[in-house]
């Protein structure tokens, strides 16, 4: 079966859902979920080194599984929280976009390899610099995708 080698495209703009979301304080800037963790921050968290680091980070770290023409995606939404004191926790991994995939259990592992290995590769890296509402840290929830280029060998 022919392997397919993955490689990150994309920009390093960081996303917040607004979804079943309330503000604090009549204050528009800091938006909490139903859990308490803030999706939308005065000032939002940060890759310590920058955003452009962000991606070159993770692509040093080679997180990404290898693939074949009978399964495969091209876009995932990583979801994690920053915590007050700059750790990240709570990683989640999406497929969005275009899955192609005739079977289940293989896409399953698809996505169980992804998720430890980007859960490694963000240990990795580090802590991050925290989100602030009213100048206080708080914990924020933070969203962005990552698109996946293949090439073949």
């Amino acid at each position: 079966m022919t392997k397919l080698p993955l490689a990150l495209l994309g920009g390093a703009m960081l996303l917040a859902s607004l979804l079943s979301a309330q503000s604090i304080d009549n204050n528009p800037s800091c938006v909490q979920d139903e859990e308490g963790v803030f999706i939308l921050a005065e000032k939002m968290p940060g890759y310590s080194k920058g955003e452009k680091e962000l991606f070159m980070d993770l692509l040093s770290h080679d997180f990404w599984p290898e693939m074949d023409l009978s399964c495969w995606f091209h876009k995932v939404q990583i979801h994690f929280v920053v915590a007050p004191d700059g750790q990240v926790s709570d990683l989640q991994v999406e497929l969005a976009g275009q899955v192609e995939c005739s079977d289940e259990a293989r896409l399953s592992e698809l996505k169980g390899e992804l998720h430890q290995k980007l859960l490694k590769s963000l240990q990795q890296m580090g802590p991050w610099i925290p989100g602030e509402c009213d100048g206080v840290r708080v914990p924020v929830r933070v969203k962005f995708p990552l698109h996946v280029h293949l090439s073949f060998r």
